[in-house]
């Protein structure tokens, strides 16, 4: 048995034993499989929405949040029509009990209902999201409560990783944000690092990775970190997969040099992206608190953009294999 053989046997063990099934990605709509597609792939981004109570108590509806919400729901539909909408994560502004005594985990669950009226529901296109440190903030919370809330309102998935294909296109959904030994000290669960090394073997298309806390550090604070996330990025460096054409995370907006959308390459040479970050934009309209990636198939391109710090990636090459199957 060679190497390759034997770890992809080793990671199979690892689901019997977690009870995890070893399940390819779903096919989400339209997904064309073809040489030379010609169709371009548009998804919009936005994050750390931290839907919070108001002064008086209750849930969210500040006016500014609000309003802002509304302008992205219509932008979306009237404007952009993206393919799909990516949340990353942080859709709740979970807090410790000495933060914010009023969030408690039915608090958290009712905040994540009100998430999805507020935005999933009215949009016209499918919805995604990943887990954000901020959906395992309360301390004495059940975090498979808060998992199955999100799960069963927005992902439709039963675990909190999962990919979708699109336009030929696989799109993963990663769980960086699952707490070890306090809120501040991030890791992707066992299960996952299994799942993502399978899926990468067996992805001979365009890939773009999803999630909340950055494989890069962000802006090199613990917090802005996940235990192994150099295997990470060397697991999605061109080295390994070239047919990664990008990774794009939330959560750096806590630092004021953060707070807008930025680039970063790591030591492998792949670009990654911070998005913008909803809240932060709040009664500012000069500010547009999302983002959008556009993929060019056909002129293996992409480019990502937002209204926040007038970022613009520029029409970026980028480096998959064209092998996309016949």
């Amino acid at each position: 048995m060679n190497r390759r053989s034997a770890l992809k046997n080793l990671r199979a063990g690892l689901f019997v034993a977690s009870g995890v099934s070893l399940t390819g990605c779903v096919s989400a709509g339209n997904d064309v499989l073809s040489s030379g597609s010609t169709e371009t792939i548009c998804i919009a981004v936005i994050s750390d929405t931290h839907i919070r109570r108001s002064s008086r108590d209750e849930l969210t509806d500040l006016t500014d949040q609000k309003h802002r919400y509304e302008e992205f729901v219509t932008a979306m539909n009237t404007d952009v029509r993206p393919d799909f909408v990516v949340h990353l994560g942080d859709l709740i502004d979970g807090r410790s009990p000495d933060n914010d005594p009023y969030c408690s985990e039915d608090t958290a669950v009712h905040r994540i209902s009100k998430g999805k009226r507020l935005i999933h529901d009215r949009l016209s296109m499918p919805t995604y999201t990943v887990m954000g440190n901020h959906e395992y903030k309360g301390p004495n919370w059940d975090r498979e409560r808060i998992r199955r809330a999100i799960n069963d309102q927005w992902t439709r998935r039963s675990d909190t990783w999962y990919c979708i294909d699109r336009k030929g296109v696989r799109f993963l959904f990663l769980n960086t944000s699952c707490p070890v030994t306090n809120h501040r000290h991030h890791a992707m669960p066992a299960e996952e690092f299994a799942w993502l090394y399978d899926i990468l073997e067996d992805t001979d298309r365009p890939l773009v990775a999803f999630m909340h806390v950055p494989a890069t550090q962000g802006c090199g604070d613990r917090y802005d970190q996940f235990k192994r996330e150099d295997e990470v990025r060397r697991l999605l460096s061109s080295d390994e997969n070239p047919n990664v054409i990008t990774g794009i995370f939330g959560h750096s907006h806590h630092s004021d040099s953060w707070n807008r959308l930025r680039s970063q390459h790591d030591e492998y040479g792949t670009m990654y992206y911070h998005t913008s970050n909803i809240h932060e934009w709040m009664g500012d309209s000069s500010q547009i608190p999302w983002a959008v990636l556009k993929i060019d198939l056909q002129r293996d391109r992409f480019r990502f953009s937002a209204g926040a710090g007038v970022t613009d990636s520029g029409e970026y090459r980028t480096t998959w294999i064209q092998s996309i199957a016949n």
